[in-house]
């Protein structure tokens, strides 16, 4: 879907966050999470991410 697929390394994380850091390589498909990337920068839930 268009806006929904993202790539590219962690910058910040909450301090929530468990499984990802600071410079780790993920990917997602925003698709069921509101969509968002077409951004330079994309907040997204860690269960959306995939090493």
């Amino acid at each position: 879907m268009f806006g929904a697929d993202v790539a590219g390394s962690i910058e910040s994380v909450g301090k929530n966050a468990s499984i990802f850091k600071p410079g780790d390589e993920v990917m997602a498909d925003l698709a069921s999470f509101g969509f968002g990337g077409l951004a330079e920068y994309v907040t997204a839930l860690e269960r959306a991410l995939v090493l």
